[in-house]
Protein backbone atom coordinates (compact mmCIF):
# COMPACT_ATOMS: atom_id res chain seq x y z
CA UNK A 1 0.00 0.00 0.00
CA UNK A 2 0.84 3.78 -0.32
CA UNK A 3 -0.18 5.63 2.83
CA UNK A 4 -0.38 9.02 3.07
CA UNK A 5 -0.95 11.53 6.04
CA UNK A 6 -1.87 14.52 5.98
CA UNK A 7 -2.49 17.70 8.12
CA UNK A 8 -2.06 21.09 9.43
CA UNK A 9 1.54 21.43 10.98
CA UNK A 10 1.64 20.78 14.89
CA UNK A 11 -0.56 18.02 14.51
CA UNK A 12 2.35 15.56 14.75
CA UNK A 13 2.81 14.45 10.86
CA UNK A 14 6.44 13.85 10.81
CA UNK A 15 6.36 12.01 14.13
CA UNK A 16 3.32 9.67 12.95
CA UNK A 17 4.33 9.05 9.73
CA UNK A 18 7.95 7.34 11.35
CA UNK A 19 5.94 5.35 14.10
CA UNK A 20 3.89 4.33 11.10
CA UNK A 21 6.23 3.23 8.84
CA UNK A 22 8.08 1.50 11.81
CA UNK A 23 5.17 -0.69 12.35
CA UNK A 24 4.34 -1.26 9.40
CA UNK A 25 7.88 -2.27 8.42
CA UNK A 26 7.27 0.41 5.54
CA UNK A 27 10.18 3.05 3.69
CA UNK A 28 9.54 6.29 4.33
CA UNK A 29 8.99 8.96 2.25
CA UNK A 30 7.78 12.76 2.36
CA UNK A 31 7.26 15.96 0.17
CA UNK A 32 9.00 18.01 -0.50
CA UNK A 33 11.80 15.36 -1.66
CA UNK A 34 14.56 15.17 0.98
CA UNK A 35 16.64 16.73 -2.09
CA UNK A 36 14.49 19.37 -2.25
CA UNK A 37 14.17 19.73 1.30
CA UNK A 38 18.21 20.06 2.01
CA UNK A 39 18.04 23.59 0.41
CA UNK A 40 14.53 24.40 0.76
CA UNK A 41 14.86 28.50 1.72
CA UNK A 42 16.85 28.69 -1.69
CA UNK A 43 14.15 26.30 -3.73
CA UNK A 44 11.03 28.94 -2.25
CA UNK A 45 13.55 32.00 -2.85
CA UNK A 46 13.52 30.76 -6.45
CA UNK A 47 10.12 31.08 -7.52
CA UNK A 48 8.30 34.66 -6.89
CA UNK A 49 5.07 33.86 -8.79
CA UNK A 50 2.89 31.95 -6.51
CA UNK A 51 1.73 29.56 -9.44
CA UNK A 52 5.41 28.62 -10.25
CA UNK A 53 6.04 27.92 -7.08
CA UNK A 54 2.79 25.56 -6.26
CA UNK A 55 3.71 23.86 -9.93
CA UNK A 56 7.40 23.34 -8.42
CA UNK A 57 6.08 21.77 -5.42
CA UNK A 58 3.87 19.91 -7.47
CA UNK A 59 6.54 18.12 -9.30
CA UNK A 60 8.45 16.76 -5.68
CA UNK A 61 4.60 15.20 -5.28
CA UNK A 62 4.92 13.45 -8.83
CA UNK A 63 8.52 12.57 -7.70
CA UNK A 64 7.34 11.13 -4.67
CA UNK A 65 4.47 9.18 -5.98
CA UNK A 66 7.05 7.66 -8.57
CA UNK A 67 9.61 6.30 -5.85
CA UNK A 68 6.42 5.43 -3.73
CA UNK A 69 4.70 3.16 -6.95
CA UNK A 70 8.34 1.61 -7.46
CA UNK A 71 8.90 0.60 -3.43
CA UNK A 72 5.49 -1.11 -3.61
CA UNK A 73 6.44 -3.22 -6.86
CA UNK A 74 9.49 -4.24 -5.03
CA UNK A 75 6.76 -5.78 -2.09
CA UNK A 76 7.44 -2.97 0.69
CA UNK A 77 5.14 -0.57 1.82
CA UNK A 78 5.32 3.60 1.63
CA UNK A 79 4.22 5.77 4.36
CA UNK A 80 4.59 9.42 2.63
CA UNK A 81 4.54 12.35 4.97
CA UNK A 82 2.48 14.98 3.01
CA UNK A 83 1.02 14.61 -0.70
CA UNK A 84 -0.97 15.84 -3.93
CA UNK A 85 -4.02 17.46 -0.78
CA UNK A 86 -1.66 19.90 0.72
CA UNK A 87 -0.09 21.04 -2.73
CA UNK A 88 -3.77 21.68 -3.30
CA UNK A 89 -4.67 23.08 -0.06
CA UNK A 90 -2.16 25.79 -0.14
CA UNK A 91 -1.82 26.57 -4.07
CA UNK A 92 -2.63 29.93 -4.80
CA UNK A 93 -4.86 28.97 -7.51
CA UNK A 94 -5.36 24.63 -7.38
CA UNK A 95 -7.56 24.53 -10.44
CA UNK A 96 -4.44 25.64 -12.66
CA UNK A 97 -2.94 21.96 -11.38
CA UNK A 98 -5.65 19.48 -12.07
CA UNK A 99 -3.93 18.64 -15.12
CA UNK A 100 -0.87 17.89 -13.38
CA UNK A 101 -2.97 15.91 -10.73
CA UNK A 102 -3.77 13.51 -13.65
CA UNK A 103 -0.07 12.17 -13.07
CA UNK A 104 0.20 11.54 -9.66
CA UNK A 105 0.38 8.41 -8.20
CA UNK A 106 -2.97 8.04 -6.34
CA UNK A 107 -1.99 6.85 -2.84
CA UNK A 108 -4.45 3.69 -1.37
CA UNK A 109 -4.91 5.37 1.73
CA UNK A 110 -4.63 8.98 3.07
CA UNK A 111 -5.28 9.71 6.48
CA UNK A 112 -6.25 13.35 7.68
CA UNK A 113 -4.57 13.90 11.16
CA UNK A 114 -6.01 16.46 12.84
CA UNK A 115 -6.43 18.39 16.41
CA UNK A 116 -7.77 21.53 17.91
CA UNK A 117 -5.91 24.72 17.16
CA UNK A 118 -5.01 25.22 20.57
CA UNK A 119 -2.88 22.30 21.05
CA UNK A 120 -1.31 23.02 17.34
CA UNK A 121 -0.47 26.18 18.50
CA UNK A 122 1.32 24.46 21.83
CA UNK A 123 2.81 21.80 19.56
CA UNK A 124 4.39 24.44 17.16
CA UNK A 125 5.49 26.70 20.02
CA UNK A 126 7.39 23.94 21.66
CA UNK A 127 9.17 23.03 18.83
CA UNK A 128 10.44 26.64 18.53
CA UNK A 129 10.90 29.68 16.73
CA UNK A 130 7.65 29.80 14.54
CA UNK A 131 7.86 30.18 10.41
CA UNK A 132 5.62 32.52 8.53
CA UNK A 133 3.85 29.99 7.45
CA UNK A 134 2.94 28.35 10.42
CA UNK A 135 1.94 31.72 11.89
CA UNK A 136 -0.50 32.18 8.83
CA UNK A 137 -2.28 28.40 9.69
CA UNK A 138 -2.48 29.22 13.41
CA UNK A 139 -5.57 32.36 12.27
CA UNK A 140 -8.38 31.00 13.47
CA UNK A 141 -10.18 31.51 10.35
CA UNK A 142 -7.28 29.88 8.56
CA UNK A 143 -7.28 26.80 10.41
CA UNK A 144 -10.96 26.68 9.97
CA UNK A 145 -10.79 27.63 6.19
CA UNK A 146 -7.61 24.96 5.66
CA UNK A 147 -9.67 21.73 8.11
CA UNK A 148 -12.35 22.40 5.62
CA UNK A 149 -10.69 21.93 2.15
CA UNK A 150 -8.70 19.34 3.50
CA UNK A 151 -12.03 17.38 4.34
CA UNK A 152 -13.38 17.84 1.46
CA UNK A 153 -10.35 16.38 -0.63
CA UNK A 154 -10.35 13.37 1.08
CA UNK A 155 -13.06 12.16 -1.33
CA UNK A 156 -10.82 13.13 -4.66
CA UNK A 157 -9.46 10.97 -6.37
CA UNK A 158 -5.94 11.72 -5.27
CA UNK A 159 -6.65 10.69 -1.74
CA UNK A 160 -7.30 7.16 -2.21
CA UNK A 161 -9.37 6.09 0.33
CA UNK A 162 -9.66 8.98 3.15
CA UNK A 163 -9.93 8.52 6.71
CA UNK A 164 -9.91 11.18 9.69
CA UNK A 165 -7.60 10.24 12.66
CA UNK A 166 -7.77 12.34 15.73
CA UNK A 167 -4.50 13.26 16.52
CA UNK A 168 -5.11 15.32 19.89
CA UNK A 169 -3.92 11.94 22.25
CA UNK A 170 -0.51 11.07 22.95
CA UNK A 171 1.73 9.16 20.13
CA UNK A 172 0.58 5.67 21.20
CA UNK A 173 -2.59 6.42 20.50
CA UNK A 174 -2.50 8.16 17.21
CA UNK A 175 -0.43 5.27 15.92
CA UNK A 176 -3.54 2.70 17.33
CA UNK A 177 -5.97 4.79 14.86
CA UNK A 178 -3.48 4.93 12.24
CA UNK A 179 -2.85 0.98 12.60
CA UNK A 180 -6.87 0.60 12.83
CA UNK A 181 -7.77 2.61 9.55
CA UNK A 182 -4.69 0.69 7.64
CA UNK A 183 -6.34 -2.34 8.84
CA UNK A 184 -9.94 -1.49 8.28
CA UNK A 185 -8.39 -0.29 4.34
CA UNK A 186 -6.50 -3.53 3.84
CA UNK A 187 -9.53 -5.73 4.74
CA UNK A 188 -11.60 -3.61 2.14
CA UNK A 189 -8.79 -3.99 -0.49
CA UNK A 190 -9.54 -7.86 -0.14
CA UNK A 191 -12.80 -8.12 0.06
CA UNK A 192 -13.30 -6.41 -3.44
CA UNK A 193 -10.24 -8.76 -4.72
CA UNK A 194 -12.17 -11.52 -3.88
CA UNK A 195 -15.67 -9.56 -5.25
CA UNK A 196 -13.44 -9.58 -8.75
CA UNK A 197 -12.14 -12.66 -8.12
CA UNK A 198 -15.72 -14.65 -7.52
CA UNK A 199 -16.78 -12.42 -10.51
Amino acid sequence: MIIVLEGLDGVGKSSACLALARALGAASLSTPTAEVRAFRERFDGAFRDPLARSVAYAATVVEAGRRARQLVQSGRPVVIDRYWLSTLVYAERPEALAGLGEAVEAPDLTLYLHAPLALRRARLRARGPLHEHDLHTLIEANDARLDRLYRGLLRHRAAGEGRLIDASGGPEEVLAAMLGAVSAATEGQRRGQLLLFAA
